[in-house]
Parts: structure tokens; sequence; C-alpha cells
């Protein structure tokens, strides 16, 4: 009997969801009892003590010793023989334990059984409702996020038919988790109109009610963009949140501080409330979080420029999470701070595959910097070939090649980094066509694009305009004139890198169709003057052996830029290699009478005979 009314005691305080501190009472009163209980012989009787004894523990006690053989108990009961509604509510208790501690593969277990379990008639509809919430939480966690809010769409409806729409706790459940949903998708718009929904439920002043409140906030401000903000609004975040008595949300709470102190640059203050962060989950069933930190922390030591520590905390965030299967937590995979950190594990190669894996899952943005070495849905290279790859794997057509799809991209890059007028679209690619069947031809095509790329968001239309999805594709010209830019104003050590990215003419099958020209010719004049500049720098500073490779590396690109030989001839001067200089020399005069049938400019024939007349001179006797 007191077991039973401890466990009711639990049960009625995590139904009310308003203030969690009393609970601990509970918990210590089923600990002192647990063992003197002769459960084995009572199983519906133990499947109400011990999950009780768990959503407890999880809520206010989650360093609690005998949590861990708690849960193991509770999941046996999984293939137990228990009545219906029993194993119903086993399943839904322990998908709340999982979706706190980012359990996923219990999670995977729970949620298939529970599933089974829906439709039979000993469940009833509040057991359903319950259901529903857990699994649309789930769901978030998983990265499906429009299957979490389908789910609350159906709790929703049983909550009206039901008469339940009127249970506060429960709404502001499914509200709160509409938010969190939208919020995790970057969707500021309906993550405000599910805000205010939650707002108008006006549920009476509580612990749990102001948290929520708070949180709608977070979800608000990371959806617009603004992390910073979590650093002031959040200090009032983590009191509501300790306020409720749940150890849970005042580590979120915390994290999500830490997110906004890293954002806006407040190190003093960022150190504490991690330390604080780290101290609530170590040693606990959320010790996830302690990955968490480590992450932000390494996003503020990159921000700061210390990038030997900050990839150092890479190293450690993503090592220690790829053992422990650590997935960003819902809203914060749309913070900077994390897509940042993600983007800085891509490019130095740390736990590629997990990465990758967490990225594609979870459909993280990339920052606006991220390189090929993002996991990008697809990659376009139009510098040198034409080559698609998408998830990864080239393209390749066995038979009839999809010409007019395949002109639509080559269209789309060429026109714009992003979007591009239909209209000129369709005059482009069909310019015998009248209008209406010119745009008819463009939508079919746009179509049989997406499917090629695999995904229809790959493919943008709106407001007249079609272009591809920057968070999904990535374009090597496009990337090399952005990076080329930056190279110009600062000369990086990336600079190689960037030149790279530029493997050859643009389109180089394509060389007949006008409407390429433009973009080819500004992409050759790019690449030669980041060459000319980055080689001049090389020249200035006595590095001669950068310097003939810089233009080498122009060379191989362009044989016909006569700026690249008339460098290299420069430096073999310089070196004191004559005879080199003028094999360039003659190695550019033949080509450009190969090809374009004329000699060298006036400039390299007056280099060339200043280097032919030091070499006679070195060579004459004196007299």
């Amino acid at each position: 009997g007191q077991a039973l009314s401890a466990a009711g005691s639990i049960d009625a305080y995590v139904f009310e969801w308003n203030d969690f501190r009393p609970v601990r009472r509970w918990v210590d009163a089923l600990d002192l009892l647990i063992d003197r209980l002769q459960l084995a012989d009572h199983p519906d009787l133990e499947q109400r003590v011990l999950s009780s004894f768990l959503l407890g523990m999880l809520y206010v006690a989650p360093d609690h010793a005998r949590l861990p053989w708690c849960v193991a108990r509770v999941t046996e009961m999984l293939d137990e023989d228990l009545e219906v509604a029993s194993k119903f509510a086993v399943a839904t208790r322990l998908l709340a334990y999982c979706n706190l501690t980012a359990d996923e593969a219990r999670a995977s277990v729970a949620a298939a059984r529970g599933s089974t379990l829906f439709e039979l008639a000993d469940v009833t509809p509040f057991a359903r409702l319950w259901w529903l919430l857990r699994l649309a939480l789930h769901s978030i966690e998983s990265g499906l996020c429009e299957e979490a809010l389908a789910l609350l769409d159906d709790a929703e409806d049983i909550a009206i038919a039901e008469g339940f729409q009127h249970v506060g706790n429960v709404m502001s459940l499914l509200w709160m988790y509409r938010v969190i949903a939208a919020g995790t998708q970057g969707d500021l718009r309906a993550t405000t109109e599910n805000a205010q929904g939650l707002t108008k439920l006006g549920l009476p002043s509580s612990p749990v009610a102001s948290y929520n409140l708070c949180l709608a906030a977070v979800c608000r401000n990371l959806a617009a963009g603004k992390s910073s903000a979590l650093a002031t609004n959040e200090s009032s975040c983590v009191e509501s949140a300790r306020s409720t008595g749940m150890v849970y949300l005042e580590i979120l709470a915390l994290t999500h501080r830490a997110v906004g102190l890293a954002a806006s640059g407040a190190p003093e203050e960022l150190a504490a409330c991690l330390s604080r962060q780290r101290g609530l989950a170590r040693g606990t069933c959320f010790s996830s979080f302690e990955i968490d930190a480590e992450v932000i922390y390494a996003s503020d030591l990159l921000a700061k420029g210390d990038m030997e520590r900050g990839f150092a905390a890479i190293r450690a965030a993503f090592g220690r999470g790829r053992l422990a299967r650590w997935r960003p937590l819902n809203v914060l995979r749309c913070s900077p701070a994390y897509r940042e950190i993600f983007a800085a594990a891509c490019e130095a190669g740390i736990e590629s595959d997990y990465v990758a894996d967490l990225i594609r899952r979870f459909r993280i943005d990339p920052p606006s910097w991220a390189t090929q070495a993002w996991p990008w849905r697809v990659k376009v290279f139009v510098l040198g070939r034409f080559e698609i790859h998408v998830a990864g794997t080239p393209l390749a057509f066995n038979g009839k090649v999809p010409k007019k799809p395949l002109a639509l991209l080559k269209a789309l890059v060429t026109f714009g980094a992003h979007v591009v007028s239909a209209s000129k679209l369709a005059d482009t690619l069909w310019p015998d066509e009248d209008g209406d069947a010119a745009r008819k031809a463009l939508e079919v095509n746009v179509a049989r694009l997406r499917k090629l790329l695999g995904s229809q968001e790959a493919v943008v239309v709106s407001n007249d305009t079609v272009g591809l999805n920057s968070k999904l594709c990535w374009v090597d010209a496009h990337d090399f004139l952005a990076r080329s830019e930056s190279v110009d104003h600062n000369f990086a050590s990336d600079s190689a890198k960037v030149c790279a990215l530029y493997g050859g003419t643009f389109l180089p099958g394509d060389l007949d169709a006008p409407w390429t020209v433009p973009r080819r010719e500004h992409l050759r004049d790019r690449f030669i003057r980041l060459i000319e500049t980055v080689g001049a720098e090389a020249e200035a500073n006595g590095a001669w052996g950068d310097a003939v490779d810089w233009y080498r590396r122009g060379i191989e690109v362009d044989e016909l830029a006569e700026h690249f030989h008339q460098g290299l001839m420069r430096c073999y001067r310089t070196l004191g290699c004559n005879a080199q200089a003028m094999s360039a020399y003659r190695r550019l005069r033949q080509t450009l009478e190969a090809v374009l049938g004329i000699a060298p400019s006036q400039a390299t024939q007056a280099l060339a005979q200043a280097i032919r007349s030091e070499a006679s001179a070195r060579t004459t006797p004196d007299v």
C-alpha cells in the first residue's frame, strides 16, 4: 500500500505538470521500500510502481543509483505478459525517459512496441493522447519534425473529441512541442504562431508554465538567428527552470544560455555557465549534455581565434559523441554555434562519417562559408567538367541523357548563385516557343530536375524565380567566386584551396552556347586576377619558388593566359635560371601560334629579349 501510494503521488505530480519539487519525497520513499517489496509475483503492480519510480528519478533524481537498474527492468517488461493497458503505460513512460536522455536505441524499441498497442480497445483515449505527445517529441529528437507535427495534430483531434482540450497541462505540452518542432525547422513564422497558441491557453501562473514561455522565446530567437538574445533572456529562464524542480529543464536552460553567451562574446560568464551545466549533468542520465557543453566551448574558442584549442575541443566532443551516439538537441540544431562547429569538423575531417550522418539525419543547415567538405545533398561541378553528385555519388546515365533538365541546371548555374528569373530561363532554353509553351516546358523540366537531384527541395520556385537551394546544393563555380573575393582582400593561407576550386574552363562542353560566355569569361578573369595577385605577392616577398608554383598552376588551367607565362619568366630570371625562362617563353609562343595564330605580346617579347641579352652577357668572355 505504501508503495502504491508513493507511486500514485509521483503520477499525480507528473500529471499536474506544474511543480516537481515535492516528487523527491516520494522517490526517497520508494527507494526505502523497493527492496522489501515482493514485486515478482505481481507483474501489473511491479509495472505501476517501477514505471512511476522511473519517472520520479528521471525528473528529480537523475543521478539516483537505482535508475539504471529501473530502466533495464522496465525495458524488460515490454516483452513480458502484461495487460495491454499496463504494457502501453510501460512503453509511454519508457519513451518519456528516452526522449530526455537521448537513449535512441531504447527509444526505438519503446516506440515500436507502443505503436502496436495504440489502436487496441483496452487503451483509453487519454492514454492515446499522452502517447502521441511522447511519440511526437521522439520524432522531433529523431529529426522528423513534419511527422511530429502530424502526430500533434492527431493528439489535438483526440483532445477535442474527448473533451480534453481544457486540460491545461496536456494542451500546454501539445503547443510547446509544436513550438519546438517549428523552431527546430528554423521556421520563424510557424514558431511565432505556435508560441501565440501556447500563450492563448491562459494557464495559471506556475513554475512549468513560466518556463514554457521562456522556452518558446528561445525557439523564436534561434529560428530568427538571434542567438545572442539568449544571453539576457535565458538568465530568467534558468531561474524559471530551477523553480520547476526538474533537473533536466535547468540543464537545458543553462545550455541555451551558454549558446547566447558564446554568441555575445562573454567568456567569463560563459565559463561559469558551462561549469554549472556540466556540474548538473555529470554522473546523471543527462550526461550527454556535457558534449553540448564541449561543442559550445569549441565554438567560443574558434570565434576568439584560438584554433588549436578549438579544434582539440571539437575532436573531444565528436569523439565522445560518436561513442555515446550523441545527437544535437532539437532547436539547437539551427543555432549558428552548432552549425559552425559541424562545418569546422567537416573541414578538418574530424569524425567525418559520424558528423556527416548527423548533418543529413537532422537536416542541419550549412553556415554561409561551408565548403565542399560539407555533406551537401547535391554537388555540381562546372569548372573543367560537368558532373553532378547526389548524396555523394556521381550521377551516371544508362541510356538516354535527360538533356533539357541538365540544360536547365546549367542555366541556373550560369545566370545566378541563387535565383534566376523564370522568363529568362524560358527565353534562353526555349527561344522558339511562345510564352505559355515555354513556361510550361520550364515547369515540366523543373519537376524533372528535382527528380534527377533526388529532392523536391533542391530546386526552389518562388515569386516567378527559379533557383538552386543554397542549403542543399553546392556549385564549384559559385564557391570559387565567393572565396576568390575574400582572398583578394585578405591574402589568406587558404589561397591554394581557392585556386584548386577552379578546375578549368566553365562548362567546357557548352562552348557553343552563347549564354554561357559572360559567366565563362568572368570566372576566367577572376582566376587570372587571383593568380596574378597571389603570384605578385609571392614575388614581392621574395618567395620565388612559391610564385613559380602559382604561375604553373595558372598555366595548367589556362595555357593561353600570357600573364602567367610572363610571371614564370620573371621568376626564373630572378633565380638565375635563364634557360628555363626561355623555355617558358618558347612554350608560350608555340601555344599562341598553334591555337590562336598570333605571336606573344610586345611586353613578353621585350622580356624574352632582355633575358637573352643577360644570358649572352654572362657567356661572353672578358676582353
